[in-house]
């Protein structure tokens, strides 16, 4: 439904930024485009983890691999995004948290009043936000991001892995508190503050004319 509208506001004069490719050009784009969408159903979570974690293991997305590899890994890249928000700095994924489970309440109020059975996480009476989170991560999130960033490197782990698990603990430790913490845990400031007093003390003194420092030197993080 979603990628039909889109197609169709794409075919507008206005808006067709394909125009200048040939016809086997602009179908594998099509495929492509359709293929990274349903890519974010969760219905398909399960197989595509499974089916990826089989090619990593057997080398599949090297230089030069299969165009189909490489649209599965494309599919892969978007699921992993889609999913992300458990891996992002606390604050924004404490603020997210928040609108997505006000929407499953929302829906369970509705559901109630309406005489409906309430859908599962959606009573806002018997659901742990924190329990939700936990659950996502560990079934969901994680072994994903475990193999996901493994094949990325190092970087990868810790810019999105590493996260993931602090967010992780948090959650474990503090449980429906951690909401109200603004995203800033119990002496997380403290321990910035005595890391980046560390880092600073470590910086080589200025040059007398301010130049810059030698390239040898590592940059400022």
């Amino acid at each position: 439904m979603h990628v039909a509208s889109a197609w169709k506001l794409l075919l507008l004069d206005e808006c067709n930024f394909l125009k200048g490719l040939s016809k086997e050009q602009y179908l594998e784009f099509r495929d492509t485009v359709i293929q990274l969408v349903l890519a974010t159903d969760m219905k398909y979570h399960f197989e595509h983890y499974t089916k990826f974690k089989t090619k990593v293991s057997s080398d599949t997305f090297v230089s030069g691999c299969d165009r189909e590899d490489v649209k599965f890994l494309l599919a892969v890249a978007m699921h992993t995004a889609d999913i992300a928000n458990p891996a992002k700095p606390l604050k924004v994924c404490l603020q997210w948290t928040e609108l997505v489970m006000e929407e499953f309440f929302r829906q369970g109020d509705l559901e109630a009043k309406l005489g409906m059975p309430i859908s599962p996480f959606y009573d806002r009476e018997k659901t742990s936000s924190a329990a939700c989170q936990m659950g996502f991560i560990n079934v969901l999130v994680k072994p994903l991001y475990a193999e996901f960033t493994a094949l990325l490197g190092a970087t990868a782990t810790e810019d999105c892995y590493a996260p993931l698990e602090a967010n992780l603990r948090g959650w474990e430790t503090h449980g429906n508190e951690l909401l109200k913490m603004g995203g800033v845990l119990p002496g997380a400031a403290a321990g910035a503050a005595k890391v980046n007093g560390a880092a600073a003390s470590e910086q080589p003194a200025a040059s007398p004319k301010g130049g810059a420092a030698p390239e040898s030197e590592p940059a400022a993080q």
